[in-house]
Formats: C-alpha cells, sequence, structure tokens
C-alpha cells in the first residue's frame, strides 16, 4: 500500500512538473484535453445575426426620394425626345394613339421608378426586402396623394386645371370611366410588383 501511494504521488507530481514547463515555454497553450471538455450546441454553432426590425419610416423615405426622382428622370428623358423631334411632328405620327404611347412611357418609368426606390429600401436593411419594398410604395403613394391634396387647394381659386388643355384619347367618352380605371390599376399593380422585386433582388447575395 505504501508504494502505491508513493507511486500515485509522484505521477501527480510528474504532471504537475510536466504542466508547469508548458506553461513557461508555451505561454497561453492549454494541457486541457479538448474531448474532455464539454461544448454547449449553442457555442458550437454559428453565432446568427439578430434579425432587423421591420421597415422603418427612414427607409421608406428615402426610397420613395429615389423612386421619384428615377420617374421624374426618365419621364423629362422622353420630354426631351419629343421635344427635340418636334412635338407637331411627333403628334401627327398617330394622332390621338401618341398620347396613348406617352402613357404607356408613363407607366413604365413608375415601373422603374418603384423598382429602383424598392432595391435602395432594400440595401439599407439587410433582410426582408420584399417588406422594404411594399413599405417604399405605400409611402411613395401616400406622399403622392398629400402632393396632389395640396396642388388642388393651391390652385382651386385659379382655376388652373380648367385652363389646361387636356389632350383628347382615342376611346369614346362612354368608355374613358373604364380606361381610367385600367389605367389607374396598371400604375398601382407595376409599381407594386416593381417595388416588391426591386426590394427582393437587393438582398440576394
Amino acid at each position: 500500500m505504501l508504494r502505491r501511494r508513493d507511486t500515485v504521488h509522484r505521477n501527480r507530481r510528474s504532471e504537475q512538473v510536466q504542466v508547469g514547463l508548458d506553461e513557461l515555454f508555451w505561454p497561453g497553450v492549454s494541457t486541457v484535453d479538448e474531448s474532455d471538455v464539454d461544448i454547449p450546441n449553442d457555442a458550437a454553432e454559428d453565432p446568427k445575426e439578430p434579425e432587423p426590425a421591420g421597415a422603418t419610416l427612414g427607409v421608406a423615405f428615402f426610397g420613395w426620394l429615389v423612386a421619384s426622382g428615377t420617374s421624374v428622370l426618365l419621364m423629362a428623358l422622353v420630354g426631351a425626345v419629343c421635344a427635340w423631334i418636334g412635338w407637331e411632328k411627333v403628334q401627327d405620327w398617330a394622332s390621338g394613339w401618341f398620347f396613348v404611347g406617352l402613357w404607356a412611357l408613363l407607366v413604365v418609368s413608375l415601373g422603374i421608378g418603384a423598382f429602383s426606390g424598392g432595391y435602395a429600401g432594400g440595401r439599407m436593411v439587410p433582410a426582408h426586402g420584399a417588406r422594404q419594398g411594399l413599405e417604399v410604395w405605400l409611402f411613395s403613394w401616400c406622399a403622392a396623394a398629400v402632393l396632389a391634396g395640396v396642388g388642388y387647394l393651391a390652385v382651386r381659386h385659379q382655376q388652373l386645371v380648367a385652363n389646361i388643355e387636356w389632350p383628347t384619347l382615342p376611346v369614346p367618352a362612354s368608355d374613358r370611366t373604364r380606361a381610367a380605371l385600367l389605367a389607374s390599376t396598371a400604375v398601382l399593380l407595376i409599381t407594386l410588383i416593381g417595388a416588391v422585386l426591386g426590394g427582393t433582388s437587393a438582398n440576394r447575395k
């Protein structure tokens, strides 16, 4: 029994000396076997970044600025091309259908602008791009409604709208209400799809 205790005691002392030498020559090196240490599952997995909150007003505002700026630039480009060619010559090409083409270009410009705004909103937030695009779309139409109301109140007493010579479309008078509803629906759908697609494409890695 004494020999066994002496042997165990010597083994422990040799282990302590070995550990001390390891720490002396290789500082920072742990001699503990990693297999004996229990690593929790949460620590073994890669840490996940916290999901950001939903769309914010600031993201929607800056996305609306990008969308409106892009749409205005595209429509200004179309107007500049028509002015360079000559409005009289362009109107004579297809009579009333010229204005139908202008409405189509307007819808396309709004769709591209909505895509740009949704993309900008999606790039500002690293997740939920479709939600950011939808938020930009809603904010854009709310801002458009507010600006339209302010403009109506500003020109109500001066009757500026009544003095404008609106272009005549090649649509019968009985179908103009239906055509206006279809055009409005097309604008809403195209801008909605463009904004959501823009936000979704912004989050793709």
